[in-house]
Formats: C-alpha cells, sequence, structure tokens
C-alpha cells in the first residue's frame, strides 16, 4: 500500500509580499486533510513528489490549487491536487486579522 507524506511545507505570503518569520504574518496551521484517493492510480511507484501550490483564504479555505512541480504522474498529481483542495487551515493573520496567503506543500508517496 502506498501513502502519502508531507515532506515539508513552505509558507509566502501574499498579503504582505514576504515571507513569514520576516513580516507580522502567522501561518495558516492545518487543521483538516484528505487522504490521497492513490487506490485509482494503477502501479503508483514510491517517492514521487509533487509541489501543490495554495492560496489560503481569510476563511482557512484553500483557493486556487495549482501544480507547481508535478511527479510526473498524471494520476498521482489529479489525486493529490483534489485532496490539497478539502483541507482547511486556520487562517493566517496580521495583526490580529486573518490575510491571504500562499502555500506550498511537498507531497511524496511512500509505500507503508
Amino acid at each position: 500500500m502506498t501513502k502519502i507524506v508531507f515532506k515539508a511545507l513552505l509558507l509566502f505570503s501574499t498579503a504582505v509580499g514576504g515571507v513569514f518569520p520576516q513580516s507580522n504574518v502567522k501561518p495558516p496551521k492545518l487543521i483538516q486533510s484528505e487522504k490521497v484517493k492513490i487506490d485509482q492510480c494503477d502501479k503508483l511507484p514510491d517517492n514521487l513528489q509533487l509541489i501543490v501550490h495554495l492560496e489560503i483564504g481569510v476563511d482557512g479555505t484553500p483557493f486556487n490549487e495549482t501544480i507547481s512541480s508535478s511527479s510526473g504522474n498524471a494520476c498521482f498529481d489529479g489525486q493529490a491536487l483534489a485532496a490539497a483542495h478539502n483541507y482547511r487551515f486556520s487562517p493566517a493573520t496580521r495583526d490580529g486579522k486573518p490575510v491571504v496567503v500562499d502555500i506550498y506543500i511537498t507531497m511524496t508517496s511512500l509505500r507503508d
């Protein structure tokens, strides 16, 4: 069985035009994730990796999801993108007020 592992979460702010540590923006936190439906992909190899770009709205909902760097496997990419669409976050905040931010999530397939 193959599972998806989040290898890294890189955060950048569209609200202030810089990286979070250089601003007053507190990053969003993942509060709900969804499993990638990899059973729909035939013979999925290990160690596929892709980077998904999401914008996180002021309500913590992702939008404008895109593949920033493909794994080379269209099925894996599509299923990972669909799962990321259903994630929920606590919103990023600046001075206590929710702001829209960009995030990049690296996802890797690994065997159980």
